[in-house]
């Protein structure tokens, strides 16, 4: 890790810190390549009277553009990443999100979704597994509401060592 100031706590102010790229090492980094670390997030351009940025978070690097978050694949550094790249990432991810919504019954409040291990039905905010032998695709609403009955909600919550979080 990089630093940058000083934690103070007559004035609030907190050291900035930057984690050290691959191949980088603290014995070997001169101090250029560290005011480098520095440059994230960075603003790639606009979109829509937006910012388009690029950082590094929690889960690896990202593409910001208003509350939506994408991936920055592997093959791409958040420090190099075009504005074309990133505009090409948020296209593909609202694309994603566009084709999750199989069905949609907003005055029952029940919706057919594509998700992340398959289609399944979403009831306010209970979730239902979609059962093998039926296609989501052509689902009714009398067909959900009978599986809704049939099945019930799928389990919510992690547990932890036997314990409910």
């Amino acid at each position: 890790m990089a630093q940058i100031g000083k934690a103070d706590e007559e004035t609030g102010k907190k050291a900035r810190f930057a984690k050290l790229r691959a191949g980088q090492s603290i014995e070997t980094i001169s101090f250029e390549d560290a005011l480098e670390l520095f440059k994230l997030p960075r603003t790639l351009g606009q979109l829509e009277g937006k910012d388009v940025k690029a950082s590094i978070g929690r889960f690896g690097p990202y593409i910001q553009h208003d509350k939506l978050f994408v991936s920055i694949p592997k093959d791409k550094d958040p420090y190099t990443i075009t504005l074309e790249d990133g505009l090409q990432l948020i296209k593909e991810k609202a694309e994603k999100e566009a084709n999750r919504t199989i069905h949609n019954w907003a005055d029952a409040d029940i919706q057919v979704l594509n998700g992340r291990y398959g289609p399944y039905i979403k009831k306010g905010k209970d979730n239902y597994r979609i059962p093998k032998d039926r296609s989501a695709e052509h689902l009714t609403l009398e067909d959900v509401l009978q599986i809704i009955g049939e099945v019930g909600p799928s389990k919510k919550g992690r547990t932890f060592r036997g314990k409910k979080k």
